[in-house]
């Protein structure tokens, strides 16, 4: 969804769908999330580093810290950058295993190691480091924050990130020269979500395999075909690849639509779905807000 002064409208790419969602109950909660990785951490009653943690294969090797490393495009805009929706961005599983190729050589000498799993990278830390660097949600879609980064190590994780934008703007260029290749133009590592290894809280007891569209987000390991658990059905789509992944609404009991401040829940309705196109079309203002607890709560039951 968009929001606007008034309420909402849909996103442009879910107009095609509108009518059906007339047949649809809608609930309305406040919504504190915008990625899809804290979507599954917030289900699953994990952390962001947990939830990739807990399938990563690695060698411990004493580290004591770890961090999402989230790769961004980045555009200039006048005198400032831009940082790219986490979902524009083209990122793959081979992706992720060749920057880990190519940045390990520079962390070693700080002590640090980068992993992938799947198309998610974990930066781990043999030193705890103070620094708090803003969440990537709150910096997708905006600009790159040009002030210090909080913390008594905010300059020196700053330094790394900077070498790291450095490094990846001469390698792209190198190889755009060499080999006359389409690359995925990555501009920079954005850390954040940071986490002692030893804060580790226990895993669900129950198997999870949450899908999203443009990444396989980490699954618990166990017989994801035997699970009864609703998570297990879970799809996060976004819009602008809905074309890509087509879905049939009146498949899903319920279909949540996010905005930055608000979450719609749209459940059935007894009204058959050969009625929905017919039915007054809906309109999305929000109306007695729910907290955004509620409706965790009602879907990892």
């Amino acid at each position: 969804m968009l929001p606007l002064d008034v309420g909402h409208t849909l996103h442009p790419e879910l107009h095609a769908l509108s009518r059906r969602f007339n047949g649809f109950k809608t609930l309305w909660f406040h919504n504190t999330l915008q990625l899809a990785l804290e979507w599954q951490a917030a289900l699953t009653h994990q952390s962001p580093v947990e939830t990739i943690l807990s399938t990563a294969n690695f060698k411990d090797n004493g580290y004591q810290q770890a961090w999402i490393a989230s790769p961004y495009q980045a555009q200039l805009v006048r005198d400032k950058i831009m940082i790219m929706p986490e979902h524009l961005v083209p990122w793959q599983t081979t992706d992720a295993k060749a920057l880990c190729d190519q940045l390990n050589p520079i962390l070693h000498d700080e002590g640090m190691h980068l992993i992938a799993n799947k198309q998610w990278l974990l930066l781990l830390s043999k030193n705890i480091l103070d620094a708090d660097p803003p969440p990537f949600s709150q910096i997708q879609g905006s600009m790159l924050p040009n002030r210090p980064i909080a913390g008594a190590d905010g300059g020196r994780i700053n330094r790394i990130l900077s070498e790291i934008q450095m490094l990846l703007h001469a390698t792209h260029h190198a190889h755009t020269r060499k080999d006359h290749q389409t690359l995925p133009n990555i501009s920079g590592l954005w850390l954040w979500g940071k986490q002692k290894m030893t804060e580790k809280t226990s895993l669900p007891s129950q198997s999870l395999s949450i899908y999203c569209d443009y990444q396989q987000l980490p699954a618990q390991s166990g017989q994801l075909q035997k699970s009864t658990s609703p998570l297990s059905r879970l799809r996060i789509l976004h819009a602008e690849r809905l074309s890509d992944h087509p879905i049939n609404i009146t498949d899903f009991q319920s279909v949540l639509l996010t905005s930055k401040k608000h979450v719609a829940q749209l459940k059935r309705s007894w009204i058959p779905n050969v009625l929905h196109p017919y039915l007054p079309t809906k309109q999305w203002q929000p109306k007695m807000i729910q907290p955004f607890s509620t409706i965790i709560s009602t879907l990892s039951r």
